[in-house]
């Protein structure tokens, strides 16, 4: 039976981005259909693969989303209960999912730092303290046969760190240690032997003529396996758009944790 679980930090979430952030996603793939094509057929072959060594009981999606890159109808018939972690769902994606009397909605803070983030940057007098970083999850894992990591845990940091750099004076050696913070206890979050994970892991700056002119290292933890079974390229902006100078691409990876 369908449900929808709502954490009640909407406009918290709001104030912070997050959902602006959602519907900037939508409009990027409108512009960029042809050329995201591959990366979110890539994303949900990689999926399908890594679930057939899985349990067909419970799946859960960390960072469902648009369910662009979710081969939604593939896993409802798969497994027993789909459960689709986000933010936020989109009322198209409420309606769409509806007719998947398997498939459970469930509205959460997957990083598990957003309030704490939040509440540290309301004391806008107050030093910051990365001791203070402790992560909050509403959600267990437990029971779950397999979870996918569907595209996010590069981005579980970026929003939080640009809403804590608006009231804390925060260095580049910090900023790295709270973006390591965050990725690592996302990976640590995820049940060993039945989790899949996909991520960018490396942002490609492109010339007019295609070629690579400067590589930026996506991840900040250690945490995350070398030894990923699948990679490709993510033509993710080719309009000049997200970088006035260079298209930009990501190097994505796919791996079983």
């Amino acid at each position: 039976m369908f449900s929808w679980l709502v954490t009640g930090n909407c406009k918290v979430f709001n104030k912070m981005g997050y959902f602006k952030d959602q519907e900037g996603i939508m409009n990027r793939y409108i512009r960029e259909v042809t050329n995201w094509k591959p990366h979110l057929e890539n994303t949900k072959l990689a999926i399908l693969k890594s679930s057939a060594g899985k349990g067909r009981g419970k799946l859960a999606i960390l960072g469902s989303g648009w369910l662009l890159d979710v081969p939604i109808e593939e896993l409802s018939a798969r497994f027993d209960q789909v459960w689709l972690f986000d933010i936020k769902h989109p009322a198209q994606i409420n309606r769409k999912v509806d007719r998947y009397k398997n498939v459970r909605l469930v509205e959460t803070d997957i990083s598990g730092f957003a309030i704490t983030i939040f509440n540290i940057s309301q004391n806008v007098k107050s030093e910051f303290d990365i001791d203070s970083l402790k992560p909050q999850f509403d959600f267990d894992l437990e029971g779950f046969d397999m979870v996918v990591s569907c595209n996010i845990l590069n981005q579980l940091d970026i929003i939080l760190m640009d809403y804590l750099k608006k009231t804390k004076k925060v260095s580049s050696e910090i900023e790295s240690q709270v973006r390591r913070l965050i990725q690592t206890n996302h990976i640590n979050l995820l049940p060993v032997s039945k989790s899949c994970l996909i991520s960018d892991v490396e942002e490609l700056s492109i010339d007019e003529e295609n070629q690579v002119v400067k590589r930026k290292s996506l991840i900040y933890t250690d945490k995350l396996s070398t030894d990923y079974s699948e990679s490709w390229i993510w033509q993710f902006d080719n309009c000049f758009s997200y970088n006035s100078r260079y298209n930009t691409w990501f190097k994505v990876i796919a791996a079983d944790i």
